[in-house]
């Protein structure tokens, strides 16, 4: 590759081969381990399960309009979805709202998931 330069005092300039392997093969960092995060319990799991089953319900249901319409952040819902995250009574208020569910059926629906998980 030359780059050609208009004053015809100067030369024309080819970069050497270091810095032309430099430009054209840049290494991207490794990528992080991927995560391996679990619930912190059975009840997280289960509450979790709860939240995506009552989204999935409803087509127009993501994890966006759950937050927007609870007052809460998509990273919190995802928390709580993947059983990460450890709910307030406010939170679970908030979580109710956006589901468009009484806190009654949601937990009524966590209830039932954990039986069913724990053989009872």
């Amino acid at each position: 590759m030359r780059y050609w330069v208009e004053d015809k005092s100067q030369r024309d300039y080819t970069p050497n081969m270091t810095q032309r392997f430099s430009l054209e093969t840049r290494s991207q960092p490794p990528m992080p381990p991927q995560r391996k995060s679990k619930p912190r319990s059975p009840d997280h799991a289960a509450l979790g399960q709860a939240i995506e089953l009552f989204i999935a319900e409803n087509a127009r249901m993501t994890y966006e309009t759950v937050a927007m319409d609870g007052g809460l952040t998509v990273k919190q819902v995802g928390d709580l979805v993947r059983g990460q995250g450890n709910p307030t009574y406010t939170t679970v208020l908030k979580l109710c709202r956006g589901l468009h569910v009484s806190a009654g059926e949601l937990m009524a629906r966590a209830d039932q998931l954990l039986d069913e998980r724990l053989g009872s």
